[in-house]
């Protein structure tokens, strides 16, 4: 039969712990995998995956006594803790089927809780509000049926107090005999205590180590008299899901910015604009090594199925600053958001192109005249790519000529009077 401390008690455990007597010895509780995704493996403490991968481990306790078998080492009690702090990227850890975590609101009934959320039961009769697939009871038990048992012979009559704590992200395995039965005498292998089946979660990167809690009573073995503690050993479980993404920490152009300059000489010479991105990445990021052309797509939006989107052609790095260049095989098209997607975080960043728009609202009107004027008389503040509209490395008054010169179609250029982008920029806050 499984037993799932959740639905017997919850909170603080206790055993009427009196005193620890220091003594020493080989005692040691190991967290091994025993199966992915429901896939049994070779028990580990060393295990690959990714992810959203369903890690199945079991607890297993060996040595508990001190001093060989004395009938006073026969264990009563145990208490063991996974340290539910770290998970790759500072995110917690987590056992399957556990949906929001910050369970706050007290019920007594699924009418007490939001429409989205149930009252999740745990002891008696008084719950929490939690999301709806909350169920962690299915990935943290313990099975007293199995003959290898820590409390074997199987089929022995169930703990009078025994459970998995899950009232927040630390679990707590224990159990309390306060019956005669006790433990046999330790003799290899090492016992089963529990099941716990953890989830990979989203954002989880690098080789880290799923463990139990330190210090005293977090992780202790009781003998039959009450008094005697062993303090046992602890043992892992060590995942690896991977190298862990860049971040991505600025963006040039600025995600969203609009180049408002000419797209070339009135007389259709020098056509220019931006053809290129440039990430700057944080001191975790090896600019050179962790990030090639393929970690990046490039998109226009709105999507045009008649058009040809650019093409990222060469990516170049620095370390100083720490940057990676994606170039285009062309210059970005006009009234559209260009957009780049880091294809490991799924992060977009989007550049647009609308001639005559200084003022950065997606369309070029008789505003963004009085905007480059604005800017001139330092009563607004454009960057360059906004008011050096005759691309001369300048603001100055022949841009508020040139503004014109767009929004009235002069020479080769198409009137821009009235034209837009006409999207928001997709990634915009």
């Amino acid at each position: 039969m499984k037993y799932v401390s959740g639905r017997l008690w919850l909170g603080c455990l206790c055993v009427g712990l009196l005193a620890m007597s220091g003594v020493a010895g080989a005692a040691e509780v190991s967290l091994i995998a025993v199966a992915i995704n429901d896939s049994p493996i070779t028990p580990t403490s060393s295990v690959t995956a990714g992810v959203g991968d369903l890690i199945e481990c079991e607890i297993y306790a060996s040595d508990w006594f001190p001093n060989g078998v004395d009938p006073d080492d026969r264990l009563r009690n145990y208490q063991f803790m996974i340290d539910g702090s770290q998970f790759g990227l500072d995110l917690p850890v987590m056992p399957a089927y556990w949906d929001d975590p910050h369970v706050t609101s007290i019920c007594y009934g699924d009418g007490d809780c939001p429409p989205d959320q149930k009252c999740w039961i745990s002891e008696g009769i008084r719950g929490f509000c939690t999301g709806l697939d909350h169920h962690p009871e299915d990935g943290a038990y313990f099975d007293n049926l199995r003959p290898d048992y820590i409390f074997a012979p199987a089929g022995s009559p169930p703990p009078e107090f025994a459970g998995v704590d899950l009232s927040n992200t630390n679990f707590r395995f224990a159990s309390t005999l306060l019956q005669v039965i006790q433990a046999p005498f330790y003799f290899p292998p090492p016992k089963y205590v529990a099941t716990y089946t953890l989830e990979v979660m989203p954002g989880a990167c690098g080789t880290f180590t799923v463990g139990f809690l330190g210090a005293p009573y977090n992780h202790t073995f009781m003998m039959s008299v009450g008094y005697v503690i062993t303090l046992p050993d602890t043992v892992g479980l060590e995942i690896s899901t991977g190298d862990c993404a860049c971040n991505i920490v600025g963006v040039d152009p600025p995600n969203c910015a609009i180049d408002a300059r000419q797209p070339s000489n009135p007389d259709g010479t020098q056509p220019d604009g931006w053809n290129s991105m440039t990430f700057t990445v944080d001191e975790e990021c090896d600019p050179c090594n962790d990030l090639d052309i393929s970690d990046f797509e490039v998109r226009e939006l709105p999507f045009n199925p008649m058009g040809d989107e650019p093409t990222i052609v060469d990516i170049s790095c620095s370390y100083d600053p720490r940057t990676v260049t994606l170039t285009f095989d062309r210059i970005i098209s006009e009234g559209m958001w260009t957009c780049a997607r880091y294809l490991e975080t799924f992060e977009r960043y989007c550049m647009g192109y609308q001639p005559g728009d200084v003022n950065g609202d997606r369309t070029s009107a008789p505003s963004d005249i009085l905007r480059v004027i604005d800017c001139l008389n330092n009563v607004a503040t454009c960057e360059d790519y906004q008011c050096d509209v005759d691309r001369s490395n300048v603001c100055g008054p022949p841009d508020i000529l040139r503004v014109i010169d767009l929004l009235n179609g002069a020479g080769t250029y198409p009137p821009y009077l009235n034209t837009q982008i006409p999207i928001a920029c997709p990634t915009a806050p």
